[in-house]
């Protein structure tokens, strides 16, 4: 009897799955899967490193170290990326080369029409979206030294600066 057969998968693999199905990238795979030059070794299919740069991008994962951790550790979630064992596990310069193959420009426009699809699901499911903006009004330090700039006559740019004229 198999672990994951004991254990129910976690709900995240429900929701991975659900962003998976719901991406409109077919046009973006097989554009990807067209290109001649191998990625890794072996060569792993677009569609698995695809949905690993999804997960890395959907839970706001620090680094591609992370993501691999990740990967190793909840067998759950390597599965729905496409990922059946430890032994078939990319490495972090084959994810690495992936990103960076996905950032070159004759992928872009494939990838930008991506997240316009997206978006435009967005704006025809739920009523409202896009009609309001949020800003972030947090308080951060600025690099510059106030009191060097304040002595050498320039006018001050913050309220900090100000005090610090005085």
């Amino acid at each position: 009897m198999s672990t994951q057969s004991i254990v129910p998968p976690p709900p995240i693999v429900g929701e991975l799955q659900a962003i998976f199905d719901a991406l409109p990238d077919d046009e973006l795979l097989a554009q990807l899967g067209s290109d001649s030059k191998q990625l890794g070794r072996p060569k792993y299919p677009v569609d698995v490193l695809w949905r690993c740069y999804i997960t890395y991008y959907s839970l706001g994962l620090d680094s591609i170290s992370a993501l691999l951790r990740l990967l190793s550790d909840n067998p759950f979630i390597a599965g729905v990326c496409g990922i059946p064992d430890a032994e078939s596990m990319p490495s972090q310069p084959t994810m690495s080369r992936f990103v960076a193959k996905l950032a070159q420009r004759r992928f872009l426009v494939t990838l930008r029409d991506v997240q316009r699809a997206l978006t435009q699901i967005l704006f025809d499911t739920l009523p409202g979206f896009g009609k309001s903006v949020a800003i972030d009004s947090t308080h951060m330090r600025a690099g510059a030294t106030p009191t060097r700039r304040a002595s050498h006559g320039e006018a001050p740019s913050d309220a900090n600066d100000l005090r610090s004229a005085r």
